[in-house]
């Protein structure tokens, strides 16, 4: 299987993950409504980044999103880059898509962003699936209300990702 990473840029991109994200929002979160959607997708749009994972046939079967900072420090702290959107189609979700997307992943945020040092994720706190994973590529270092922050170095991150190209 053939997937490729691609940060939106056009309005189609956007589309594509605005719609991908309506019909998987549940896999986020079972009480995400529509509206949660849509402001979180503007948040992204106006402050943030989202990218999709297409398959050979150009099909989304995931995206992401993330900024460059953090809430706390104002997005100031451009040295951090924050993921706590990440959606891939059930249909779709085994180890190779998940690496194979992060890969791609931190490459963009590395051409884009050299000065980028520190990777953090957020997880909904009762996603067993991200509690059992999370933690194989980062280091748990908050519980915020409902969810869980993980930190890693992005050359760290980077040095087990190369494991499985």
């Amino acid at each position: 299987m053939t997937l490729h990473f691609k940060k939106c840029t056009s309005d189609d991109d956007y589309a594509q993950v605005s719609i991908f994200f309506l019909k998987h929002r549940l896999e986020l979160r079972l009480d995400f409504e529509t509206i949660d959607t849509v402001s979180t997708l503007y948040g992204y749009l106006t402050k943030g980044h989202l990218g999709r994972v297409t398959d050979s046939e150009g099909e989304t079967t995931a995206i992401v999103g993330y900024y460059y900072g953090t809430p706390e420090g104002e997005y100031e702290d451009t040295h951090t880059v924050l993921v706590d959107l990440a959606i891939l189609a059930r249909a779709k979700r085994n180890t190779f898509a998940f690496v194979r997307g992060l890969q791609q992943l931190v490459r963009t945020i590395r051409e884009e962003k050299p000065e980028v040092r520190q990777f953090q994720f957020l997880a909904q706190a009762e996603n067993q699936y991200l509690r059992k994973l999370y933690p194989k590529i980062a280091d748990l270092v908050a519980v915020e209300e409902d969810k869980l922050r993980y930190r890693t170095d992005i050359d760290k991150l980077q040095a087990y990702l190369n494991r499985f190209s």
